[in-house]
Parts: structure tokens; sequence; C-alpha cells
């Protein structure tokens, strides 16, 4: 899709057009780094509530959040059990087991350079800033799920390996570095450390 867009003169001679589709072309270059670009949907449909975004926004919907209608392969969908009907007017009732409704997107956010200036009067210029932020109640209706289904079993979490790096000029390598241990099955952090 991005190809395609950069073929249209008429939108291609918007200056903030040029510069959403090169940081796109960034994005993807880093997704393919960890070999994820078939698991990343491009939708310029998608928008924010809020108007303080300045760059890329986007939203996480995963196999067990989205709705039955976007699953994938309905074929595959494992039976559920049947529950409780669920009374459609009650606002505060558990729908974590109703097979009829997807939680949507677990967490959301982008880029919103703009948006400690208007808070911060000593703040000179763009600040750069990234930011997201977590469904808690539609994550725990997820896990919920999957814990009474027996699907999934609750872990510690652990790290085997830190990849660290000391300025921000081998971002790729860390990445590629990180990638590469997890397929081998080591648990990495990967950090960047700030001179």
């Amino acid at each position: 899709m991005i190809e395609e867009l950069k073929t249209s003169e008429f939108l291609t001679s918007n200056a903030s057009f040029k510069q959403g589709i090169e940081e796109m072309e960034l994005l993807f270059s880093y997704l393919k780094i960890f070999d994820v670009v078939p698991k990343i949907s491009f939708d310029l449909s998608l928008a924010r509530g809020l108007d303080y975004y300045t760059g890329i926004i986007y939203e996480v919907v995963t196999e067990l959040s989205a709705p039955p209608s976007a699953s994938q392969d309905p074929a595959a969908a494992k039976p559920k059990k049947k529950s409780k009907p669920v009374k459609s007017d009650d606002p505060e009732a558990d729908r974590s087991d109703d097979d009829t409704v997807g939680v949507g997107s677990i967490a959301a956010g982008g880029r919103y350079d703009e948006l400690v200036g208007m808070f911060a009067s000593n703040a000179k210029g763009k600040i750069p800033c990234v930011g997201i932020s977590f469904g808690v109640d539609r994550i725990f209706s997820i896990i919920k799920q999957r814990l009474e289904s027996k699907e999934v079993a609750v872990r510690s979490s652990e790290v085997d390996v830190y990849v660290v790096e000391l300025g921000t000029s081998l971002l790729k390598d860390r990445m590629e570095i990180s990638k590469m241990l997890w397929d081998g099955g080591i648990k990495v952090c990967c950090s960047q450390l700030s001179q």
C-alpha cells in the first residue's frame, strides 16, 4: 500500500503526507527485522479520538480480542462452552465468556511531539514523545477467559540475556540480535541507555 500511495503525485505534493510515508517506511523496515509484517495491518481509516497526535497512531488487537467477524479463520476457531446469556442493557455485566463480543483493541497510542509543550511553560520546541495506553479491563478479561479454558498457565517472567546499547546508532543491530536470540529460544530484554 505504501508503494501505491507514493505513486500519487497529488498526495506526495503534500509535505506532511510525504513525511508520514517516510515514517511508515522506516517503521516497516523495523517490522521486517522482527519478521512481524504479516501480523500488521496498515489501515488509513484508523483515527484516534484525540487531536494531539503528530505522527503514527496504532492499536493492538489480538486473536482473542478481535470481534468474531474479524477473526482470520473462523473455521479454525475453537468452540466455546455455552455461557449464560448476557443482558445487553447491563453495562456492568461480565462479558469475558460471551463468544459474540470481541473486546476490540487492548492497547492504543501514537506519537505526540507537541503535547508536553502544551503543559510545560519552559519547554522549547518539540519534545519527542510516543505513548501507549493499555485497556487493563480488556486484558484481564482475555486472561480470565484463557485461564478458565486451561489454554495457558500463569508463569513467572525471566530474562536470560540483556541486549543493551549506549547511544542510539545501533538500534537496528540491537533489534536483529534480539530477534535472533528470541528465535533461538533465549529470553531477551532489549534496551538503550542514554549518554
